[in-house]
């Protein structure tokens, strides 16, 4: 599976169980909130080990342009190609 199918999955599976957990909690019982906290450590944390096939930099991490200072921050697209080693992102 590509990098960029594995992310679309991530964001898939969070407004998904996200949403579901987030209604449980909501009007079944406060005990709900615990695995969605949980849910979003793990799949925030597994979209960032997210790495490139060719020289492993993690994809979510960019080098922006703001206001003149570059910047290296953790984004929430994946680029079309690897900023170090310019091989395109499947």
């Amino acid at each position: 599976m590509t990098v960029r199918k594995k992310y679309h999955l991530i964001i898939f599976t969070w407004f998904l169980f996200g949403s579901i957990f987030g209604l449980l909690s909501l009007y079944v019982h406060e005990s709900f909130i615990i695995i969605l906290i949980g849910l979003a450590i793990f799949l925030g944390t597994y979209s960032l080990v997210l790495k490139c096939q060719n020289c492993g930099k993690s994809v979510l991490r960019n080098t922006v342009n703001l206001f003149g200072m570059k910047m290296d921050m953790v984004t929430a697209r994946i680029p079309k190609t690897c900023q170090k080693c310019g091989i395109k992102i499947e």
